[in-house]
């Protein structure tokens, strides 16, 4: 069970971190 836990933890924060760069993505393209 920690590992399920563990692993939906890692994708939600790799998840996070590819919104966040999407968004300076976006923001670099607006410009």
């Amino acid at each position: 069970m920690k590992n399920l836990l563990d692993n939906n933890l890692k994708e939600h924060i790799l998840e996070c971190s590819n919104w966040k760069k999407s968004r300076v993505m976006g923001r670099e393209l607006a410009r």
